[in-house]
């Protein structure tokens, strides 16, 4: 009888230590804080393991940066074009990238905003067509890059009697 009271016993007491075991892992994996409670993702991020996880065109922390803020500024410079015409151009670019540029001839100047949109450390200005003050057709695509303060872009241009292609380089 003795035997069989030990082994009562022990099987008592290895029933009552997993059992403590089973209620500790329980109650910690309970009570683990998730890491991604107080963290706050913007521009549609995601929480992962405590770190926000942007999605393309946002950076920072919290995705709380724009890929274009790098871009947000005033550039002057000279348009350098294969038959030496010039255009000056101011360079603003907003949250959603326009490039505003003077184009025409002296009697057809107009000033004009062209959409375009960031990727990564690049800008990109897809096609897009517009009329001069005498309503002479136009179109203009760009790609660049920031260095530092200065914007490198080149340009393509369709004027009415030939077509061109121009370097920009700016400063802020």
């Amino acid at each position: 009888m003795n035997k069989s009271l030990l082994n009562i016993k022990a099987i008592s007491a290895a029933i009552t230590f997993c059992l403590f075991t089973f209620s500790l892992v329980l109650y910690s994996s309970c009570t683990q804080k998730d890491q991604c409670e107080d963290v706050v993702c913007n521009n549609g991020g995601v929480c992962i393991e405590g770190a926000c996880s942007c999605l393309n065109g946002f950076t920072g922390v919290n995705c709380e940066k724009s890929d274009a803020e790098k871009f947000v500024g005033l550039y002057t410079g000279v348009n350098k074009c294969n038959n030496t015409n010039h255009f000056k151009i101011d360079t603003f670019v907003k949250d959603q990238v326009y490039i505003k540029m003077t184009v025409g001839n002296a009697s057809c100047l107009t000033d004009i905003s062209l959409l375009g949109h960031v990727v990564g450390d690049s800008i990109v200005f897809p096609e897009q067509g517009f009329l001069d003050g005498c309503q002479q057709s136009y179109a203009f695509s760009a790609n660049g890059a920031m260095v530092g303060d200065s914007l490198h872009m080149l340009f393509r241009y369709d004027f009415p009697a030939y077509k061109d292609t121009c370097t920009f380089d700016g400063i802020k």
